[in-house]
């Protein structure tokens, strides 16, 4: 079993699609959070709404887990996003519930 950093990021050499899904096995969750990083503008909206679940690095968002079960606070987060960013879906069947 591989040992990293408490929150790693994942490798996003484009700087384009980031979720922590592949970062962090084991978690459990009903829900995974991924975030378009060339999209990201910044605001930190999303993070004042999901402070458990998004961080801002580098000045754009990422998450911080691989799967959550928090679904009004990632949902208002990628419903607040003016860029619309950040995607929630159902870990299970990968249906698309925002933005």
């Amino acid at each position: 079993m591989a040992t990293g950093p408490a929150h790693p990021q994942p490798a996003d050499p484009a700087g384009h699609l980031v979720s922590a899904q592949d970062a962090q096995q084991g978690e459990q969750g009903g829900l995974t959070v991924s975030v378009d990083r060339l999209r990201c503008a910044g605001t930190g909206l999303c993070v004042a709404s999901a402070p458990d679940d998004l961080a801002l690095s580098d000045g754009r968002a990422r998450p911080l887990r691989a799967r959550t079960d928090a679904l009004d606070e990632v949902v208002e987060a990628a419903e607040l996003c003016p860029m619309e960013a950040i995607t929630v879906r159902r870990a299970a069947t990968g249906e698309q519930l925002a933005p």
